[in-house]
């Protein structure tokens, strides 16, 4: 780890903040300075902890000499806490061998609550009082709920190309009703593909650049695929077929809904656009529906 001038000056600050918590109320290691070795400077959870407890030797001889010539300690309780401690100390150091980057204190707790059993100590996480505090944190001051090792799902939904080869014609096969049915023709051409390998790209980057977390993109995103199109699908609103164009050569309806050609016919429909958009076609669809009824009226 690269020690620049800034992270001295950090740690320095947060080292008076935590001896000053630590003489005045007997707290600052745990409470303070795991949490900012963790999420600021960037420390495993264990190396934080394992700093943390370092700290506590200087601030709590410093300030026990301070303390026990003005009679402020009683020894007795004092010896009594100390070997506990100790012992539990030792302990502790022992599960560090257990420790896991991947510990989750929320699975323990939901675990406990369904088996009402307590975790082994090869199971149990020393390091999750960490993610305790931070979640506390969290969600108290920035009505936000942390999530310990948390993974979320990106799903991509984005515009494809308009192409020619995507049409609407009449098939010789006919419905009960005799009349002739529709042939969809769908292409996806290969910009469609690429665009979606920069989007994923883009988002990913900025995601780690902003610190908010780690993508790790599906094997098959990637331009040396043959079969991308197994991995492209539509989702709903059908639109198109009757498209919106400035001149007749390039569609079906003009600017006004009106069908080339005749001047008492409308299409008022998301089939009339030249593009399939993204999300709340039907919003744009009502826009259209108010313009066409303001019209006509």
């Amino acid at each position: 780890m690269l020690i620049t001038p800034l992270i001295v000056v950090a740690v320095m600050a947060a080292g008076a903040v935590a001896g000053g918590l630590g003489a005045l109320l007997g707290i600052g290691g745990g409470v303070f300075l795991v949490p900012f070795l963790n999420t600021v400077i960037g420390l495993p959870i264990k190396i934080a902890v394992a700093t943390s407890l370092m700290t506590v030797i200087a601030t709590s001889s410093v300030v026990s000499v301070s303390t026990v010539g003005r009679n402020l300690i009683n020894l007795r309780l004092g010896m009594l806490l100390e070997v506990a401690s100790a012992a539990g100390g030792v302990a502790a150091g022992l599960m560090f061998h257990y420790l896991s980057s991947d510990s989750d204190p929320y699975s323990e707790i939901r675990k406990f609550l369904r088996t009402r059993k307590f975790p082994s100590i090869k199971t149990l996480k020393a390091s999750a009082i960490s993610s305790y505090l931070l979640s506390a944190s969290a969600l108290t001051l920035q009505k936000f709920v942390y999530k310990h090792k948390a993974r979320n799902r990106i799903v991509m939904m984005l515009e494809q190309e308009p192409d020619p080869g995507s049409y609407i014609s009449l098939s010789n096969a006919k419905d009960f009703h005799d009349m002739r049915q529709a042939n969809i023709h769908w292409k996806i051409t290969r910009k469609t593909w690429d665009s979606m390998l920069h989007l994923a790209k883009t988002v990913s980057t900025e995601i780690e650049r902003l610190a908010l977390g780690k993508v790790i993109l599906h094997p098959h995103i990637s331009s040396d695929i043959d079969d991308w199109e197994y991995h492209l699908a539509d989702v709903c609103h059908h639109m198109g077929g009757t498209r919106m164009s400035a001149t007749v050569e390039n569609g079906v309806v003009n600017s006004n809904l009106q069908v080339w050609g005749h001047d008492n016919l409308y299409i008022c429909s998301t089939s009339v656009f030249p593009t399939s958009s993204h999300s709340n076609p039907t919003l744009t669809l009502l826009a259209l529906a108010q313009r066409l009824v303001e019209k006509l009226a």
